[in-house]
């Protein structure tokens, strides 16, 4: 996304008149060169959210190999585990070595495998102001086959709430 700050560039569309004035301060008030700013690109966080329930058993592997690839990216990234509970689970997939990044996360959660409480779990994500802080603004990647367990108002509910802090283009 763009940001607001500008830096110097030679094709930007702005005029840096600090730059411009300073080397025209050299040369006794001649202009001789135009510099130019541009806004600076800004890399969208990422907020990744991963089903760890029973019926996401053959995929989990897989989106946590993607989940510790993503924290290679140049931009802030954090993942959690959906079940029954919510596992904050970033720091345990900064480990380098995948395996070992592995063993942390299954010493963390405490759900794997188990049953489905999409709706409780996205709510408690959304009522700590610290894990929702993750939300605003960031691209939020969700795997999960949406099984919910029970009347699914909840996880509608916190599905909406999700969306409206998320970035939507």
């Amino acid at each position: 996304r763009l940001t607001r700050r500008t830096r110097s560039s030679r094709r930007g569309r702005g005029l840096d008149r600090i730059r411009t004035v300073k080397a025209a301060a050299k040369t006794g008030g001649e202009i001789l060169r135009l510099f130019n700013r541009k806004r600076q690109l800004k890399l969208r966080p990422i907020l990744l959210l991963i089903d760890v329930s029973g019926s996401m058993k053959s995929h989990t592997e897989i989106a946590l190999r993607f989940a510790h690839v993503l924290l290679s990216l140049p931009t802030r990234v954090e993942v959690f585990s959906l079940g029954t509970e919510l596992t904050h689970i970033t720091p345990a997939l900064k480990l380098r070595a995948q395996t070992q990044a592995f063993t942390r996360v299954s010493e963390l959660i405490n759900d794997f495998d188990g049953g489905t409480n999409l709706g409780q779990t996205l709510n408690t994500l959304l009522s700590n102001p610290r894990y929702s802080g993750f939300a605003r603004g960031a691209l939020i990647i969700s795997i999960s086959d949406g099984l919910e367990v029970g009347k699914s108002d909840a996880l509608l509910e916190a599905a909406r709430k999700l969306h409206s802090l998320a970035f939507a283009h």
